[in-house]
């Protein structure tokens, strides 16, 4: 069952996982739109966080900066 995302607020095109990208305020899990569509993942997902029954994986990613040795390299052309 896919959930239900009228505002296509969900990103990524995966049949299995789709995101929603969080700032470091994570102010976007206080929206009303977005605290549905969590619900909906639990119970897609049967997952009973107050018995502790089901899995649930959170995943984050943090954009590292970039080193002058993965850099890209900039050519002087002429002199």
């Amino acid at each position: 069952m896919a959930l239900d995302d009228p505002q296509q607020r969900l990103e990524g095109s995966g049949n299995v996982m789709r995101s929603i990208r969080v700032d470091e305020r994570a102010a976007v899990l206080d929206d009303p739109y977005v605290r549905k569509l969590m619900t909906q993942a639990l119970k897609v997902a049967a997952v009973d966080l107050k018995k502790g029954s089901g899995q649930i994986v959170l995943r984050s990613t943090v954009a590292k900066p970039r080193s002058a040795s993965t850099a890209p390299r900039r050519r002087r052309i002429g002199s």
